[in-house]
């Protein structure tokens, strides 16, 4: 997600642990083993492991990005026979679908829950998803590495995970911030052996509870107040169709010949800044170009840049989509 190759190795029971990790926070959320659930997500090509998973769960699987709004409108439509208990996926597709919702007038579309990882959980996404679905939002916050961090438990706090995992929120000299300061995140997992993950800065900035909350019921876990990540921006396509980081890290993941890339917004297109990796060679461009239009839907224009630099964001993370920059560092 950072748009830097790399691959973290990890064991069958530290993927286990995760997963019943994932599972505990939906049940935070109400869901529980066999309620129908809709979910998106960027593994559409779902396989026969998957596909069979899904149908013994009953869940219905949807692409996250990369529709229009009516073939969102239509999705929803289609579960109105069956309606689904619950909603989750990428925070930012779960808002795509509810702005889908108001816009073709479906105004029964609701759920018990809806529960969002992968993307920022911005306020506007949360009011626009509670309102539209008759719902609570239930957030959560991992990485992409296996490290599962905190998550809401019908609450605005989010609840850290210290079974799993030890989080440190520090300053620019890497000393402890106090509760209700803005801090760096740096986590590491406790039970990851198979590479083990220690102090491992993610670039997120985070702010502890000031005075924690202690509800009936809830976890006795430390409570952070606010979770700061990278601004999810989106690519609009000539053809309608939003696109957000995910669309574009799903398809550089097979591309190890790229060592890090982002994408610039044009009038008509994008351009993709990217780093080359000693194997690298010009028919990488031709097949991500075309894997890239197989998942978009569309012929989108798309320029490539090759670059020496690509800078992260001032928190210190590496951003896929940004503005056209100024300067930098060009061959």
């Amino acid at each position: 997600s950072s748009g830097v190759q790399s691959t973290v190795w990890v064991t069958p029971r530290e993927i286990s642990r995760s997963q019943a990790i994932q599972t505990l926070w939906w049940e935070w959320a109400g869901y529980r083993l066999g309620h129908r659930l809709l979910q998106t997500g960027i593994t559409p090509d779902r396989g026969r492991v998957k596909a069979l998973k899904d149908r013994a769960l009953r869940t219905t699987y949807v692409d996250a990005f990369g529709l229009t709004s009516q073939e969102m409108a239509d999705i929803l439509q289609a579960g109105r026979e069956k309606p689904w208990a619950h909603f989750g996926g990428y925070a930012s597709s779960l808002d795509a679908f509810a702005r889908a919702t108001e816009e073709h007038g479906l105004d029964d579309v609701a759920f018990d829950s809806v529960i969002s990882w992968g993307d920022k959980m911005f306020a506007h996404y949360r009011a626009n998803l509670e309102g539209v679905f008759d719902t609570t939002v239930h957030d959560t916050y991992g990485t992409s590495e296996g490290i599962y961090i905190a998550a809401q438990c019908h609450s605005p706090e989010y609840y850290v995970m210290t079974p799993h995992v030890v989080l440190e929120l520090l300053d620019a000299d890497w000393q402890s911030v106090t509760p209700g300061e803005l801090g760096r995140v740096v986590v590491t997992r406790l039970d990851g052996l198979g590479m083990p993950l220690i102090r491992y800065y993610l670039g997120d900035l985070a702010v502890a509870a000031t005075n924690p909350v202690a509800r009936p019921g809830r976890p006795a876990f430390p409570q952070l107040e606010r979770i700061v990540g990278r601004d999810t921006d989106t690519v609009q396509t000539p053809g309608g169709r939003v696109l957000t980081v995910h669309t574009f890290t799903g398809i550089f993941e097979f591309a190890p010949e790229i060592e890090q890339f982002c994408v610039i917004p044009g009038d008509d297109g994008i351009t993709v800044e990217y780093i080359p990796r000693p194997d690298f060679h010009s028919g990488v461009l031709d097949a991500v170009t075309e894997s890239l239009h197989q998942a978009i839907g569309e012929a989108l224009p798309i320029g490539w840049t090759r670059v020496d630099h690509i800078p992260a964001t001032p928190s210190g993370k590496p951003q896929i989509i940004r503005p056209r920059r100024l300067g930098g560092d060009r061959d």
